[in-house]
């Protein structure tokens, strides 16, 4: 088996005879099984599994008896699982990425002494709860999306976080995030709870996502100078004050944008990207004093001319 060259070693399976799983191993640069009734193995895992790196799930039929056997594991991709359990992850100790999309079996006991974890994806979860992230101090990636359980207690000391996603967050508050300084990169998106008082201090973040805000304005935004990218889609609150002077800004998505004006984009010279998705405010003046602008969306834009739209190869 070992002999085998890598362009045809695609194929095999372990001792599951129904195993579907995508990997990327340290030894072969990537290999799909597809369910191949090979027996070969029988109650055995060979030694080319056993180097295994990371790991996909694409479906429900790997078990706990082949996870746990994988103690090289770096990278596990679980999402909408329904057979793994705590018993086969719990052991994995050199895990540094794990994907719980849509879990519903996993809970805090196969995650809280998976300490050397830098990157958990949550979304949807509604087991797993503070006590089992709470102790993941090297976390430095964590994705809450739709998040139903996790408070603050749960994420405001993991003070290594540079990238945290809690789009749909109702539960997560100003307290949990304010001491996360070293954030470089923070989803907000349908935020309900989360203030200017939670990321004005936030100085390091270089990437914000404020879609249907409602709540953030002005006030927090304007102290934001690193920001590179951000997101105001739908956007009824933050004005051209608040952005006039973030001088590093190269993307900003205004879509179905009802207040920032000419007067705000005007300043920021330095936008190579702009999103004018359902636009009513900004014109040509607006667009003209942006001379680095290399990308322009306009998606059902009644105002830009056509001589901008010919200008960016825009065909509506």
């Amino acid at each position: 088996m070992e002999n085998i060259p890598d362009e045809i070693f695609i194929e095999i399976i372990s001792y599951l005879p129904d195993l579907s799983y995508r990997v990327i191993s340290k030894k072969l640069s990537r290999l799909i099984y597809n369910e191949k009734k090979y027996m070969m193995y029988k109650n055995e895992i060979p030694e080319v599994f056993r180097s295994i790196h990371h790991l996909v799930i694409v479906n429900n039929t790997c078990d706990d008896s082949m996870i746990e056997k994988l103690h090289d594991l770096a990278s596990l991709d679980l999402g909408l699982n329904s057979i793994i359990s705590d018993d086969g992850i719990k052991r994995l100790h050199k895990l540094r990425s794990l994907k719980l999309g849509m879990n519903d079996i996993i809970s805090d006991i196969g995650i809280e002494k998976l300490d050397k974890l830098t990157n958990l994806e949550l979304a949807m979860n509604d087991i797993i709860s503070d006590d089992g992230i709470s102790g993941l101090y090297n976390l430095t990636n964590l994705h809450l999306g739709a998040n139903k359980i996790i408070s603050n207690h749960g994420i405001e000391k993991l003070h290594k976080l540079t990238n945290l996603v809690l789009g749909m967050n109702n539960i997560i508050s100003d307290d949990g995030i304010k001491t996360l300084h070293n954030l470089t990169s923070l989803d907000l998106g349908s935020n309900r709870i989360i203030s200017d008082h939670g990321i004005k201090l936030l100085h390091n973040l270089t990437n914000l996502n404020l879609g249907i805000n409602r709540i953030i304005s002005d006030m927090s935004i304007k102290t934001l100078h690193k920001l590179i990218t951000l997101k105001l889609g739908w956007n009824e609150i933050i004005s051209d004050c608040g952005i006039r002077g973030l001088h590093k800004l190269t993307d900003l998505e205004l879509s179905h944008n009802k207040i920032i004006s000419n007067t705000g984009i005007k300043h920021l010279t330095n936008l190579i990207n702009l999103h004018l998705g359902m636009n009513t405010i900004i014109s040509d003046d607006g667009i003209n004093a942006l001379h680095y602008l290399a990308n322009l969306k306009l998606g059902w834009n009644g105002i830009i001319s056509n001589d901008i739209k010919r200008k960016f190869n825009i065909n509506n």
